[in-house]
């Protein structure tokens, strides 16, 4: 195949072509003369062998057939190939008519078909060859990966092309496409099995490892359902990425990627109302702390997107600064943004921040998340979460920022653990100095983000790729997930409802137990749960739920002029009380004592017990000032 190959550069070709168009003027003289060709016809040989072959050549580098990758050659090779030789032997025509070089009319017709046979036959010669091996390879299944492309329009096409070329033991088996039309047909050599309805049949059948949807346009609902065919067949899922390597015809940019699991979430796109957005975001100056974390990054994007004056990214982490940098300055310029490194503890490098940068609008997103790291690790927990927190207010407060949003979580609702205590009691901070303050304060709250640093997914992932197990604390264990992308749209939306005080909720639609979860990301590896990859229940680690809860029983829901964005009106809070318990909390943090602390703590939030794990039954959440009423519904 390699010595086949190598005739097909330039040289190789220009000698072949050489070659056919000399055989071309014999057989086109000896077919025309009946074999016995007359002695004065026999000395125009020459002249029409060189002739022919020069124009030939000529007209070969005018129209691009030296230039063509033949083993991938369809049908624009094809037609330009033939183009190019007809044009040679009607010039050879013409020529021979004003020149008078006695060539018979008929042997030059005869000659333009000879070389039209020899040099698309030679071309083609080793696409056949190529799919030739290819299919001789199908039978040996354990050598390669065999592909089912979902979609034989233009980009699954360009696909099979890629595939069928490529050296990597990858090879197409064929097509499923919902055309009925086009079911039964052969594109490329190679078939299309039918519908979406056959899919299950067509995977057994055909022994197939991967399944790569090759749709431009294809849904969630359109993903989920390949999916749900695919199921239990041990096959992995994949997508093309088709529309800037189609655009190109640049083969070396084909990208197969694995299907994401927020692709199966079946969760309607978010409906915005982008005006009310612009109005607080468009021509402004928004800081973000925690900015180069998942949802810092993500607000940050988004914020860029809206045309804001200027964006100012405020984090700790270097690294993290260093790569959100480099992606907004690769899309956006220098122009509009500056990172900021620092911390959110210390009062004085925020003030001197605020006092320089004059920002309008704060989104603050940095925070201690991890749960079990944060039972190991309590202190810290309220040294961020609690006063990094009150200290961003203070100094929004300070320089007179119009809008702070609080990004917070569902862990917040009646939380047994630290970390959610802490995100409570910054709730309280934010509405605290709303009550005194002419800034907008308000809350965020919504539940887990796929794809997020140090979150399930990830790490499911990676332990995937290790070959397992993929570890589960307990078999009913249930999370709300959201996309990231998701959740600072309606961030972003909420922000324009804030007036102040408000604690916003978002639909997150249904739980997701976390077992089904790993299933299905095992799946998508074209791995079988529980054979291939072992799932084991290692108990749930402390301050963990089993189940997440996105209301408080105590605050009253209202809905908002968006279906997913909802706002909890609570009753007057008694902040001399909440202002005081701050106090003392500060002191002891300062001295580092830990168990007062921690009991400080509990009395803010008494669902939350100091010491954790003890057999006294957790109290129902009665903080102060807040009123029972309805549940989110």
């Amino acid at each position: 195949m390699k010595r086949l190959l190598k005739l097909f550069n330039l040289p190789g070709l220009l000698i072949c072509d050489t070659v056919i168009s000399l055989i071309a003027a014999y057989v086109g003289l000896f077919i025309r003369f009946d074999g016995t060709v007359p002695q004065e016809y026999l000395q125009s040989i020459p002249v029409f062998w060189l002739l022919s072959a020069l124009i030939l050549i000529v007209s070969g580098v005018i129209s691009g057939c030296y230039f063509n990758v033949w083993e991938r050659a369809g049908i624009s090779e094809m037609v330009r190939q033939i183009v190019a030789v007809t044009a040679t032997y009607v010039a050879v025509y013409f020529i021979n008519s004003i020149m008078d070089m006695h060539i018979p009319r008929g042997s030059i017709l005869i000659a333009m078909f000879v070389c039209l046979f020899g040099t698309v036959g030679m071309r083609l010669s080793v696409r056949i060859s190529i799919w030739g091996i290819s299919h001789l390879k199908l039978a040996q299944p354990e050598r390669i990966s065999r592909i089912l492309i979902i979609g034989a329009g233009q980009a699954g096409t360009f696909l099979a092309n890629h595939l069928f070329a490529s050296k990597d033991g990858r090879t197409p088996v064929g097509f499923i496409d919902d055309k009925v039309e086009l079911w039964n047909r052969w594109i490329n050599g190679f078939p299309v099995f039918g519908g979406r309805e056959c899919l299950r049949t067509v995977l057994k059948q055909q022994r197939v490892n991967e399944v790569i949807i090759a749709v431009e346009k294809a849904d969630k609902a359109f993903v989920r359902d390949i999916f749900e065919k695919c199921q239990s067949m041990k096959v992995r899922l994949r997508r093309y990425e088709t529309l800037h390597v189609i655009e190109e015809n640049d083969l070396s940019k084909v990208t197969i990627r694995d299907v994401d699991v927020e692709e199966l979430l079946g969760r309607d796109p978010v409906q915005l109302n982008m005006d009310a957005v612009k109005s607080y975001i468009e021509g402004m100056t928004v800081l973000v702390t925690g900015g180069a974390g998942s949802i810092g990054s993500e607000i940050c994007r988004q914020v860029m997107e809206y045309g804001c004056k200027k964006l100012i990214i405020f984090d700790f982490s270097e690294n993290g600064l260093f790569d959100i940098d480099n992606e907004i300055t690769a899309k956006y310029g220098r122009g509009r943004h500056e990172t900021v490194l620092g911390s959110i503890r210390e009062q004085h490098r925020l003030d001197e921040v605020f006092s320089k940068i004059k920002p309008d609008v704060v989104f603050h997103a940095a925070a201690h998340k991890h749960v079990p790291m944060m039972e190991l690790n309590p202190m810290e927990a309220i040294r961020n979460n609690v006063f990094g927190t009150l200290n961003v207010a203070k100094a929004a407060d300070k320089h007179n920022v119009k809008k702070f949003i609080l990004i917070s979580t569902d862990k917040a609702v009646n939380p047994p653990n630290i970390m959610g205590a802490t995100k409570r009691i910054a709730e309280l901070c934010i509405q605290m100095t709303d009550a005194v303050s002419k800034t907008e304060f308000a809350a965020v709250r919504f539940g887990n983000v796929l794809g997020s640093i140090g979150s399930v997914v990830p790490f499911f992932k990676n332990q995937i790729a290790n070959g397992g197990p993929v570890t589960v604390t307990h078999p009913e264990i249930k999370r709300y997930f959201m996309t990231i992308p998701e959740a600072v749209q309606l961030v972003l939306q909420a922000g324009a409802m804030a007036k102040g005080g408000e604690i916003f909720v978002l639909d997150m639609g249904e739980p997701v137990k976390i077992v089904d979860l790993a299933r299905t990301l095992i799946q998508l590896s074209g791995l079988e749960p529980d054979k291939d990859i072992k799932i084991e229940f290692t108990g749930l680690r402390p301050g963990e739920k089993l189940f997440e809860e996105i209301n408080l029983s105590e605050e009253e829901v209202s809905k908002t002029e968006n279906n997913k964005i909802f706002v909890l009106k609570q009753g007057q809070q008694n902040y001399i009380k909440i202002s005081y318990q701050l106090g003392v909390l500060k002191r002891q943090i300062n001295s580092t004592d830990i168990q007062e602390a921690l009991k400080t703590v509990s009395e803010m939030v008494p669902t939350y017990k100091f010491p954790y794990g003890t057999d006294e039954k957790k109290p129902e959440s009665t903080e102060t000032g807040i009123v029972p009423n309805k549940q989110v519904p």
